[in-house]
């Protein structure tokens, strides 16, 4: 009689066990089946995310910039395709004015690190350079 006046409640047990159990069994069961089916990517896939593409397209116009501090971006989307960022872009210039906003695109590439980028010449040297990157543009981007 003394003994069972000493035992825990069978209760407790049950509660403390379910604590720690339920989550401890779900996480293994995550393990086993990320396991068992591993994340691939398709052949039509792109290589980096959305957001890392914007980051290296961001980081990349910054370095082609006189003053990368004054960079301004807006209107930045992602093209028809998942693997194309399309957007515009400011800067300070040589004088420390902006210009006009400039249309960019940039396409993941192979290699992640680098995307293929353009900006649209805001002072094209020759008409063929500015009709080449809106023929670009669109292709990549679509209308505007």
């Amino acid at each position: 009689m003394i003994e069972n006046a000493i035992k825990k409640p069978n209760w407790i047990k049950r509660i403390v066990i379910a604590i720690i159990g339920v989550p401890v069994g779900g996480f293994l069961l995550l393990l086993i089946l990320a396991t068992l089916f591993p994340f691939e990517k398709k052949p039509g896939d792109p290589v980096v995310s959305y957001y890392e593409l914007q980051r290296l397209t961001e980081d990349a116009i910054r370095a082609s910039m006189n003053d990368p501090a004054s960079t301004q971006f807006r209107n930045v989307r992602q093209g028809p395709t998942p693997d194309v960022i399309c957007g515009e872009v400011n800067a300070r210039n040589a004088f420390g004015g902006y210009a006009p906003f400039a249309r960019f695109y940039a396409r993941s590439t192979p290699s992640p690190i680098t995307p293929q980028l353009e900006i649209e010449p805001v002072l094209a040297k020759s008409r063929a350079e500015a009709v080449s990157f809106e023929s670009n543009y669109h292709s990549n981007c679509g209308p505007t």
